[in-house]
Parts: structure tokens; sequence; C-alpha cells
């Protein structure tokens, strides 16, 4: 069925296409003229036709024509007075310019010189060039970051008197305008001061600028209206643009944790438990793909959920998407992330050490000759060294519940040891070749280790102890090529490896019972290249990828004496190795100045079991007036990996990787978002509704058979479907020193699996009704002050004495949250220093992120125990900055 309506949907853009063909083409010219001036004639067929030209009237009365036409469409005519006549034309905002005889002169890039202008400083005025009369110029340039020396993509270029332009995935933009010689551009990105200067055509045919970050320094220089400072909606409707050195807006344990500034915008939620990481719109974390430079990242959170691998000191630019994106995307059926790390090829290296109550790390750039620059980060946990207040806060923030069902016996439970050690590292080798090659190589690295210990008093000692080992390295080879002025092309290769092990000890009065133990193993393999070609009303995407998965999982519950006599668990193991490819095309179209259509499709072949999948994917913009933007989005998406639960008889759930080896259990998804955007001086609306449906995905779940003695457990696959469905409400209002930001969602998210609950629909896990975030930002001559607060509905759990035939759901509290924080950052010498404080859950809430249950066995005696996981308790926290420069 989702097939078919992607056809339909198909169809739909392609008759849009075809239906703007025939618009196209309406505008007719019938005139007959013997020896009669040019621009009477133009005057005449303005007058009897809706078409509109601009010429120079004492150039064109100075030309008599003679000719005949009859019903000629009018790009014919103006194409015939150019051949026969010394005019040139070109169609400019719905009017026909025609102008003299010289040609424009089209200027290919080449290094003449840069305008590396501050901020502060006044354009110099230079003598106008001789000539008056209006012509077409043609004009190109690069926008760089001043610091780091870096290109800005989707960086908006505005020129006065024409359109705006974006720049590309390099940096670079091209535009033409009819001018006497001058023309004023603004150029604004997220995270930089908007920069207005004055350009003289004639002498500059390539244009060089820098723009300057934001920073807590020179927050109070720039026009914070029109300077935007934490995120933003893009030019492409999917994609939100964050900015890393905004994180520190957001209070949390540490400035530099990106996890922050995800979750403060609507439709994401951080789950705050281990080896988890956001859920969007509903979505299971592993429905989300998470890209460093194009290596995937498989569960990014450290410190029990508290703390996460992206360091935003090292990021240059970050792009998020909560669905309805392009068909360039290498996996994941809910939302999307993208971040770029820093490289440069600025001539002053810097150092920068960060440091907190949790963990350290350093962060340095170096140039390595003219164009070839390195850069890294190294971040190291110190908790294992120095357990203070704040770690046994976020450690020990686990509530066992007693649910006993012989009401005579005492059972009390208590959280016995706990630790946590952590490091990642990334680094970053970039070679500028030319100004149409580039080369760079990429690596990342992780390893996370926990432990946690549950101690019950019955009055014998019961214990469980939870442990889990996670390590992922990976690395990226791009080259980057220019083969034309228009057509842009990127190489890739990402590999990465990825292993965990959790770890399950059970023990009665110190006597060893069973051990369970989960093994995951991945290897993932990807080679794809991708192109873009621009044109004048058009824009191609198109491009091809391989990518092989190396699976691996194994589950084994191991007797150690006979307390458990009677209950025999199954091994479940299994193994696969995957092979698909992918092709896809796909094409934007600006229709008119306030419509575009993009449309397109993918096709994956896979070779392991010899399917075909087609993945059908387009968008409608439109542009009724300045700021304001109507959209619509949809597409089919398509993930091999799942990150789904192993569910015990208990009901109790460990998080695990899975890959079929039948291909029978791939997980797809269709989108379809509604959407508007609205930004005006320093406000911004964005608003989307949105459905999403869920196909497929894997589920393991534990089911028992009995016989006379024993209790035999087994695991077998289940498939999930689901439905998430919602309404996502942004704004934002900049003025002053002050910033105000709301974000509300409202959504619905139930899913199905198939013999389980009788088939019956169930909340989904992750299903909160409402979502409200209110942030305040204050900032003024190198101090930031923030407040924020998040209210949401409470999450749905499974009641005690649920069975895999039938759910019994409650939900948890509501939860609520408030932080605070202040930083101040100033200059001494050449360090740049940077001091904070932060005050986490002010109210002390006890807010529920997650609850478990488990049975205990001694004896003839059988205990239900639950574990309730809870949110950061009231923490308060410090951190330093030092950069040296």
């Amino acid at each position: 069925m989702q097939i078919r309506h992607s056809f339909y949907h198909i169809f739909l853009f392609l008759f849009c296409f075809s239906f703007t063909g025939l618009v196209k083409g309406q505008e007719k010219v019938t005139i007959s003229v013997a020896e009669k001036p040019l621009n009477a004639v133009l005057n005449e067929i303005t007058e009897t036709s809706k078409i509109r030209f601009a010429y120079d009237n004492d150039y064109f009365s100075g030309i008599l024509v003679s000719f005949s036409v009859n019903n000629m469409e009018i790009e014919d005519f103006v194409h015939f007075i150019s051949r026969e006549y010394p005019v040139g034309y070109k169609l400019i905002g719905g009017t026909w310019v025609l102008f003299k005889v010289e040609k424009p002169k089209i200027v290919k890039p080449k290094p003449v010189y840069a305008i590396k202008k501050d901020p502060k400083i006044i354009p110099e005025k230079r003598k106008a060039p001789d000539y008056m009369q209006p012509r077409i110029y043609y004009f190109s340039g690069k926008i760089y970051d001043a610091e780091t020396g870096e290109a800005i993509k989707y960086c908006q270029v505005a020129v006065r008197g024409g359109k705006s332009v974006l720049t590309d995935e390099h940096g670079e933009f091209s535009s033409e305008i009819v001018s006497t010689g001058k023309v004023v551009i603004n150029v604004g990105h997220l995270g930089y001061i908007q920069l207005d200067t004055l350009i003289e055509l004639e002498n500059n045919p390539l244009i060089e600028i820098d723009l300057h970050p934001v920073s807590l320094l020179n927050f109070h220089q720039a026009n914070i209206k029109a300077t935007k400072f934490g995120l933003d909606v893009t030019d492409k409707p999917e994609l939100i643009a964050f900015n890393g050195n905004a994180s520190m807006i957001v209070p949390s344990l540490f400035p530099t944790d990106l996890n922050n500034l995800y979750a403060s915008f609507p439709g994401v939620l951080s789950t705050g438990l281990a080896s988890d990481g956001w859920l969007v719109r509903g979505s299971n974390p592993a429905e989300n793909v998470i890209y460093i430079d194009g290596i995937p990242l498989y569960e990014p959170n450290f410190l029990f959920g508290n703390q996460s691998f992206l360091n935003s000191a090292v990021l240059q630019q970050s792009f998020f998407s909560r669905g309805g994106y392009s068909l360039d995307n290498k996996g994941g059926i809910s939302g999307m992330a993208m971040h770029q790390i820093k490289s440069g090829y600025s001539h002053r290296p810097f150092v920068q050490v960060d440091a907190n109550l949790l963990d350290a790390s350093v962060t340095a750039m170096l140039p390595v000759g003219k164009n070839i620059s390195f850069a890294a980060e190294l971040r190291k946990s110190l908790v294992e060294y120095w357990p203070g207040f704040l770690f046994r806060n976020l450690s020990e923030n686990v509530h066992l519940q007693p649910f006993s069902v012989e009401s005579s016996k005492l059972l009390t439970g208590r959280m016995g040891n706990t630790n946590a050690s952590y490091f990642d590292f990334n680094a970053k080798l970039q070679a500028r070749l030319s100004d149409k090659h580039e080369i760079s190589f990429s690596a990342i690295g992780n390893r996370q280790s926990n432990t946690r210990d549950f101690i019950w008093n019955l009055p014998e000692i019961y214990s469980q102890q939870n442990s889990n080992l996670v390590t992922q390295y990976g690395g990226n080879v791009q080259w980057y090529a220019k083969f034309k002025p228009n057509w842009l092309s990127w190489f890739n290769v990402n590999y990465l490896d990825f292993r965990k092990n959790s770890y399950e000890h059970f023990s009665y009065s110190d006597v060893p019972l069973s051990k369970e133990s989960d093994e995951n193993v991945l290897s993932q393999l990807d080679m794809h290249w991708r192109s873009e070609i621009h044109q004048k009303h058009w824009l191609h995407y198109f491009g091809a990828g391989f990518q092989q998965f190396d699976f691996k999982y194994n589950f084994a519950e191991e007797k150690l004496s006979g307390i458990f006599s009677g209950r025999s668990v199954l091994p479940f193991s299994t193994s696969a190795l995957n092979r698909a490819a992918n092709v896809y095309y796909q094409a934007r179209f600006n229709v008119t100045h306030w419509m575009r259509l993009k449309a397109g499709a993918k096709a994956v072949y896979d070779f392991s079991v010899s399917d075909f999948q087609l993945l059908p994917n387009g968008s409608v913009e439109i542009y009724p007036f300045n700021g304001f933007k109507l959209y619509y989005l949809t597409g089919r998406y398509l993930s091999e990996l799942s990150q789904t639960i192993r569910f015990d008889t208990d009901l109790s759930c460990h998080s695990i990787w899975y890959l079929p080896d039948n291909g029978t259990f791939f997980s797809s998804s269709y989108h379809n978002i509604a959407g508007l955007n609205f930004n005006t001086g320093g406000f911004l609306l964005n608003v989307e509704a949105y459905s999403k449906t869920i196909d497929d995905k894997p589920v393991l779940y534990a089911g028992s058979s009995f016989n006379d003695t024993n209790e035999n457990v087994t695991y077998k696959i289940h498939k999930i479907n689901g439905l998430r469905q919602g309404v996502d409400l942004f704004a934002q209002y900049r003025h002053s020193i002050f910033s105000h930001t709301l974000a509300y969602s409202i959504a619905r998210n139930t899913e199905s699996v198939n013999s389980i609950n009788s088939n019956n629909p169930f909340w989904s896990f992750n299903d909160r009704l409402h979502v409200v975030k209110i942030s305040e930002v204050l900032s003024y001559k190198g101090w930031l002050a923030s407040f924020n607060w998040t209210f949401a509905t409470g999450i749905p759990y499974l009641a005690l004495y649920s069975t895999p035939e039938t759910f019994s759901m409650g939900r948890s509290d509501n939860y609520s949250r408030l932080d605070f924080s202040v930083i101040k950052q100033f200059k001494a010498g050449s360090a740049k220093i940077q001091v904070g404080v932060a005050l986490l859950n002010l109210l002390d809430r006890k807010n529920v992120n997650n609850i478990e249950y488990s049975k205990l066995h001694a004896g003839n005696w059988e205990w239900s125990v639950g574990a309730t996981y809870h949110d950061v308790p009231f923490s308060p926290q410090a951190f330093l900055s030092v950069r040296f420069e």
C-alpha cells in the first residue's frame, strides 16, 4: 500500500513539472514593423500583452528595425532580436532586460584579492566606474570562517536589488545582477556576526569574505536581531542548523555537550539512560543516524546517559533533521544528524583545555604548511579517579521498589557500588590541493564502561550486578572535486567497528546463582559517491553507494547453582553478512520565484537476499512573501540495522543491536510532514505537523513452555509496526540583550507487535503527549545567564505482572525540570578564559526516565522487584575552559 502511495506522489510531482512547462510558453508575440525604432516596438508589445521589458531608451531609439513575426513565443522573439540586432537579453524577475551588444564579462574564478572585513570597519569608498548605464554582472565568491579559515556551507548571501543565494557545500556562491557597477551584499549565517558590505563588481570578479564567529566577548557588538546564535531553520526545510558554540546557552553538566542543544528543539528528547541517545518524534535512538565527518556513530551517551560523545568545541557546523530528508542519507528511518569537525587553514595554531567535575579535554588545531591543517581532540573521564558528589548524584539516581508476592517476607533494597569511565577522541587531516580539489582524513573512537550493583535484604543478601563495555572506532576518507563551476562531487569511504558486551550477575548470600551475557559485534563499510549539478532553475542530485554490514549477536544464561533448577534458558545466537547497493536521482526545480518543487527516487538492491526496494521522495515549497515559507515533505526510508529490545519473561528490558540473517525484518518508515517558517527581524516561528509509520522493526521476546518438571525459555523475533503523529512548534524572539524561546510538542505514538498483547496496539514506551520547553537567555559584554524549564507528561511503563499475552500499562508522574547557569568569558593576554556554574534540577524533582522489573528466586520463594531510573537530582556544577592562541 505504501509503495502504491509513493508512485501516486511521484505522479503528482511529475504532473506539476509538466504543467510548469506549459505555463512557460503561454506568452506570444505577433507584430509587423518597418523602419521603426526598437524602443517604440517594445512599448507597443507591452501595451498589447503582459510582457515587460527594461532597456536604455536613448540607445534603443537609435536602432531601426524591420520584421514580421506571428504567434512567436517571447523567448524565441528576444532571441531573434538579439541575433538580428546589436542587442543582448536576460530574463530577471519576470522582466526581459535588453542591453547593448557588448556581452557581459564572465570572469572565471581566480584569486585576485580578498576582502577581509572586520564587521566594525566601514568599507572604503572607491571611485565609481566611468560608465553609468546598467548592465548585467556575473560575480562569484566564497565565504570563510575568520578564525579557522574554513569555508561556510549553506551561508545566505543577499544581493540588494537582486536575489538571495546560498553557498554550496564548499562555501561558494555565484549570482548575477543588473547594476551600474556597485552593489551592497548582506552575508549572514548561524553563529556569525552579520556583515553588510559594498563591493565594486568591475574590480572584484572573485569575492572572498570572512565572517567572524559570535562569542560572549563580541556578542554585544552584533545586531542581535540579525545575528542568529543558537539554532535556525535553513533554506532546506528538512534541516535545522545548530551552532555548536551556542551549546552554552542551555544549562548543562558542561557547556560543550551538544546533547543539551539538541534537547532544546521540539520533537527531540534525550533518554537520560546509559548507552542511548535521542528520541526524535517518538523514535528509538537507533532509528536516527548520527554522522561525524561521514562516520556513523552508535550509542553516543556516556556516564549513565548524562554526557554525550559529541563535544561541540571541535565542531565546525552541525545540521539536524527530524524527518523528510533527502535521498543521500545512508540509513535511518526517523532523524538524522550531520556534524563537521573543525580543521581550518588558519595561520595561527590554538590549544584549548576544558575541565569540569566529571572529565577533562584537550583540543588543538595546527596549520601544517599553507594548505594543510590538522585538528584533534581527546577527552577523558575523571570520575574513576575522583568520585565526587556530582558523580554520586548521577550514578545513584536509581530507586529500588520491592514488590513481594509473599507479604510476610521483609524485602528492602539499596544501591551498591557504581563506577564509570570513558574516553573519546577525534582527529582530522585536511589538504586543499587546489580550488577544485580537497581531500580529508578523519578518525573517531571511544570507549566507555559502567557498572551498577543492586542489593536486596531478604533478610539474606541477594545481589545483582549490571555492567556494560562499549568500544567503537571509525575512519573516513573524503575527496571533494569541482569538475566544472556548476558541478560538485564527493567521494567517501567510511568504516566503523562497534563492540558491546553486557553482563548481569546474580548471587544469593554470596552464592553465585546465574550469569547472563549479551555480545554485540558489528562492522560497517560504506562507499558512496554523490554529485550536484546547478543549472538556471534546476538543481540535480544524484549518486550511488555500496554498504556492507558484518554482524553477530549472542545471548546466553548460565546457571551456577541449583536455585534455578527446573528453569532452562535456551541460548540465542545469530549472525549476518549483508551487502547492498543503491543509486538515486533527485531534482529541484524553481518553478517561479515563489514556488520550488523537488522529486526523486532511490533504488536499493540487497545482494544477500536478492531483494529490491524503491524509496520515493519529494517536496513542495511555497514562498508567498519575504520571510514566509510553506512546505510539504514526503518520502520512504529503509534501515537494515536496528537497535531493539530483548524482553525477558519478567519483561525486563535489555538494549541490543540486531541485523536479520534472512532479510525479512528490514525496518521501513514513511514520512509526511507539512510545515511553515516565518522569519523576520528577530522573530522566528516554525510549525510542523507530521505523520510517520514504522513497519517490520524486530524485537526479541522470551516465551515459556512447561512440562512436568521444567520451564523452558526460548527467545523469538517478532515484528513491531507503529504510528507516530504530532505537531511541533518553535518560536524565538531576539531583542536587545535578551532572547526568548518557546518549544511545544503534542504527539501520540502507538505500536503493535505480532503475537504480543493479543495483537492489540499499545502506547510506545517513548510516548509523551505534551512537552513544553521555555528558555530565557541574557548576554552582555562577556556575561551569559540562562534559565531553562522543561515540562513533559509521563512515560508509559509495563505494570507489575504484565505478561507477553496481556500488557497492563501505567504512566509515570509528569516530568518537570528547571536549570540555571551563569558563564563569564574574558581575555588574559593570549588566553581566552571561560568560567561558569550551573544549577541543575533546581526543584530537585524525582523525574522518572524508565522503570524495569526483575524476579528474585531463593529456594521455594520468588519476589518481584522494580528499579526506577531517575533524571539527574539537584546538582551544582562548575567548569573552566582556557584557550591559548
